[in-house]
């Protein structure tokens, strides 16, 4: 299922009520629907046809008399999960009631209570109201692909899928909360809490939120990084890596036909050769379809020939699709603009949509990526500060000649300040922090604090290492899990799911466990993944790279300076956010002239500008204002 609502509180709703509130919802699933309406709670959920029957077969709601749960998304390693329940329940074996992701819910909450997100493995958001407690229960998992946001109306508490929906029933009935939109328009990789809507919060990715008796709201952490533990050898890591990944490429590709998005690097081509062991071993009814992006000859995005060469290595057949066939725009910019719950658009949805319409057109409704392995396996020259800073001066300048050579040219940059930075040292930006674009106002940066806000929830001395901090932040930080969902989103509505093998719980304990040394030296990259896949890949694709492939960024310049131009051009002319006070309008089209005579600059920014000015357009209608930070329940966050 993949719309949830849920209400706590306040006049009893209606399960009509409910379900107009699933409804809204409609482009996230309400063809198939299902409520629950009580004395002082209701819950509520949707789905598309096409998804019961491909991948969430069992009931929207489940209702054991006591407890209501609703679950987006999907549960792995589910014999594991019910071996523990049943460890956890003592002599008393719980009855689970049913084999659905909603009945494996009830029975682990039943096992740990409001605890109990944390013994989940899989893609899920869900809500769980327990009638004896009086409490309600929703959780996102770590990565969260999968979105839930909440807010209040006095003593109503709504939980639901989408942001709007929640704004519709908070006491500022949708007004747009300019700072958030700011915010987001900055691109602050730390700062996330709040939506662009007054009132409306975030679920954060690997949290928890329980509403308790009375309306108390409180937010916790269900996922800490794992201890500093031991390692095993290189190889044995290597080994111990191959089975896990192919466990989670096991769980994760349904019966049926599955597509698998194949590039020409090491993470989606190590899936592949994964799923081709598992599908010679445990067929169970099971094809898989690779679908790969052509760039055209020249383009700093193509990799076609390595791609077939992974192919053809596994006897593979690769389904293309045609970058120059993609436009970076959709055919009605605004009307989809209007349609999107929250200002941020990603620049690949119409490139994922074009790329899940040749899925669907092989038969496939589940895409498996291998999104997560840079975040895992891979890393920046961040070491190196780590290395100034211990005085490892000796392997210091090894790695430094490795790189760079004899010169000196970015020592500071690359090196010196990351390491200042760390220290507490706050004269510039730190590596985890968003530098502000040039045409925010300063006026509106100073007043709202952004870099301040940014700088202090960055998560300097959290962990041992710049290097292990970079590896823990690619996954947490809030600006990451606001990608992952709004992609989540747009390759839902364009009919498919997506699902990615790095994104399991095991992996992550695995990978920090593992030696920075094994993801990154000043030569090379994803060391250990490489390895674990000798035998399984091509040892010519699995050697050092000279330089990266697969780069978009050509893509994008070329799309924005050619078909798009005339969009951005009318646009610019008249800008919502320069009367709000958050842009400096004369700037910002002196840079995109300028973009546009050379190619160089931010391009990408200049597609958020446009798509978030598009989306404040559309909204702005329902009222907006520049209140300072509106902590919409009070909610204690740990």
């Amino acid at each position: 299922m993949t719309a949830i609502f849920a209400a706590v509180g306040g006049a009893p709703l209606s399960a009509a009520a409910l379900q107009r509130a699933v409804l809204e919802m409609a482009s996230r699933g309400a063809e198939r629907m299902d409520a629950r309406a009580g004395e002082y709670a209701g819950l509520a959920a949707g789905r598309f046809e096409w998804e019961a029957e491909a991948t969430a077969p069992g009931p929207i709601v489940v209702d054991d008399g006591v407890r209501v749960a609703v679950i987006d998304g999907t549960l792995y390693y589910r014999d594991s999960l019910r071996r523990a329940i049943g460890a956890a329940s003592g002599s008393r074996p719980l009855e689970l009631g049913g084999d659905s992701k909603s009945h494996l819910l009830l029975g682990a909450y039943r096992a740990w209570g409001s605890d109990c997100a944390r013994h989940l493995e899989g893609d899920f958001a869900f809500a769980l109201w327990d009638r004896e407690a009086q409490s309600l229960t929703c959780a996102r998992d770590l990565f969260g692909g999968r979105s839930l946001f909440y807010g209040r109306d006095g003593d109503r508490v709504v939980v639901a899928s989408l942001a709007s929906t929640v704004a519709r029933r908070t006491s500022h009935r949708g007004a747009v909360d300019v700072v958030a939109v700011g915010e987001s328009l900055a691109g602050l990789f730390n700062v996330g809490h709040d939506t662009a809507f007054l009132g409306v919060a975030v679920v954060p990715a690997g949290h928890t939120l329980t509403v308790s008796r009375g309306g108390a709201v409180s937010v916790r952490p269900h996922w800490e990084p794992p201890a500093a533990a031991s390692v095993s050898s290189f190889e044995e890591g290597a080994e111990e890596l191959r089975a896990l990944l192919i466990d989670a490429v096991d769980e994760r590709i349904p019966s049926g036909t599955s597509a698998l998005w194949l590039s020409g690097g090491w993470d989606s081509s190590s899936i592949l050769a994964c799923a081709t062991a598992v599908l010679r071993e445990r067929p169970a009814g099971r094809r898989l379809v690779p679908v790969s992006m052509s760039y055209p000859v020249g383009d700093v995005g193509r990799e076609d020939e390595a791609i077939q060469s992974v192919a053809s290595h596994l006897g593979a057949s690769v389904s293309w699709v045609r970058s120059t066939d993609v436009p970076l725009l959709p055919a009605d910019v605004e009307a989809d603009a209007a349609q999107r719950d929250l200002p941020f658009a990603h620049a690949f949805e119409t490139w994922s949509r074009a790329m899940i319409d040749r899925s669907r057109e092989l038969g496939a409704r589940v895409v498996i990526t291998g999104t997560g392995g840079d975040e895992l396996f891979a890393g920046t020259n961040l070491f190196l500060a780590d290395l100034f800073r211990t005085a490892s001066l000796g392997e210091l300048a090894l790695e430094w000649y490795r790189m760079r050579g004899r010169t000196l040219n970015g020592f500071r940059e690359r090196v010196v300040q990351p390491a200042l930075a760390a220290r507490g040292d706050r004269r510039d930006a730190g590596p985890f922090e968003q530098r502000m674009l040039p045409w925010l106002r300063e006026d509106f940066v100073r007043r709202h604090e952004l870099r301040e806000r940014e700088r202090a929830a960055a998560p300097y001395g959290r962990q041992p290492t710049l290097s292990r901090t970079e590896q823990l932040w690619g996954i947490t930080a809030p600006m990451y899990a606001r990608i992952r969902s709004t992609l989540f989103g747009a390759q839902l509505r364009a009919g498919a799911i997506a699902r990615s093998p790095f994104f399991d719980t095991r992996l992550v304990r695995f990978a920090m466990s593992r030696p920075r040394h094994e993801r990154v030296t000043a030569r090379e990259t994803k060391r250990l993944l490489r390895r674990a896949m000798r035998g399984m890949l091509p040892d010519e694709f699995l050697a050092p790279r000279s330089r990266r492939t697969g780069v978009t960024t050509g893509y994008v310049r070329e799309q924005l300076r050619g078909p798009a131009k005339p969009e951005l051009d009318a646009v610019f002319e008249n800008l919502a956010l320069a009367d709000l006070g958050i842009i400096d309008a004369a700037k910002l089209r002196d840079d995109w002239q300028q973009f546009v005579r050379t190619g160089e600059g931010l391009g990408l920014r200049f597609y958020e500008v446009l798509q978030t000015e598009l989306w404040v357009r559309a909204r702005m209608g329902t009222g907006a204002s520049e209140t300072p930070r509106v902590e919409p329940l009070n909610a204690a966050v740990s």
